[in-house]
């Protein structure tokens, strides 16, 4: 079904449309990553990212062209990386961080194997705009906050340091202010950028890409979200909103903005953590070998 190849300088601007945007990143960050190209129908047809960590193999990315699509493809290359992962690099495990409502095709991948599963906190929250605007905590009105289209560049350039320094570059970096929507709002004491809030349009979904302050001023992220909501007049009530919740602090928050209870969790999706040992690929071997034995005795000939 599919054949999974190295990666290299003589083949890289084939595999090159279906990798991930933080790959660069993950390199520069010093991750021990191994790429892969998937190759079906004799042409390149997808990229696996993993990172090394020993004697996990974490996967990192798995995609394929959405043209190729519901052929096993994506099922077939999952199996090929484990056999490779155990056989050419003696890793043990391997795991993938499923992120609420964002890898449902990637998960349904898993269903086939015999999991092991652990409650990430990160998690999502959807909602519509109308809601989020609907909070007696919004006003559109912000005291310090600017669009990140008038940020400068040594503004930006500090912003970015900033929010590596910090570990909050969960976006790629360096942020580049034409990927996200003119809304997105940076938080600014005095002249230093101290929080960002950022929006990416995508389809019919507004996406919060990031939300984070390092600023003194506690109402900061407050004053972000109001600045971004005071500016979103030509969207819909009905707009769905998602974001990614990576801390307590941005839970706390989402839940004050409407006076939630503590432990209402409606529009919220938890991640997890899946691990699958890689000796399953030895029983699954067996199983197949006895299937293949079982056949030439019902067939004998057929497969000589």
């Amino acid at each position: 079904m599919c054949i999974i190849t190295g990666i290299d300088e003589t083949n890289y601007e084939y595999y090159m449309p279906f990798m991930p945007d933080t790959l660069s990143q993950w390199i520069e960050d010093g991750e021990d990553i191994l790429i892969f190209g998937i190759e079906s129908f004799d042409m390149a047809a997808g990229a696996i990212v993993i990172r090394m960590v020993f004697p996990e193999a974490q996967l990192l990315w798995l995609y394929v062209d959405e043209r190729l699509r519901g052929r096993g493809i994506g099922s077939d290359a999952l199996i090929r990386i484990m056999e490779i992962m155990k056989d050419g690099y003696d890793m043990r495990l391997l795991s993938v961080d499923l992120y609420a409502g964002t890898d449902k095709q990637l998960a349904s991948l898993f269903d086939v194997y015999p999991v092991t599963k652990e409650e990430l906190f990160q998690s999502s929250y959807e909602t519509t705009l109308g809601w989020l605007l609907s909070s007696p905590k919004l006003n559109g009105k912000s005291k310090n906050s600017i669009s990140l289209l008038e940020l400068d560049n040594k503004g930006l350039r500090l912003l970015n340091d900033n929010l590596i320094k910090r570990k909050l570059d969960l976006v790629r970096m360096p942020i580049v202010p034409g990927d996200y929507m003119s809304q997105s709002a940076v938080y600014m004491e005095g002249e230093q950028a101290k929080g960002v809030f950022l929006l990416k349009k995508d389809g019919e979904v507004v996406e919060i890409s990031l939300l984070a302050s390092f600023a003194d001023n506690p109402i900061s992220i407050i004053d972000m979200i109001n600045f971004s909501a005071g500016r979103m007049n030509r969207f819909s009530e009905e707009t769905r909103v998602f974001m990614n919740v990576v801390d307590d602090r941005i839970l706390r928050l989402i839940k004050g903005l409407n006076s939630m209870d503590e432990n209402d969790n409606e529009g919220f999706t938890k991640s997890e953590r899946i691990t699958v040992d890689l000796s399953y690929i030895d029983e699954a071997r067996r199983k197949a070998e006895l299937i293949m034995s079982t056949w030439k005795e019902l067939e004998p000939g057929l497969y000589e």
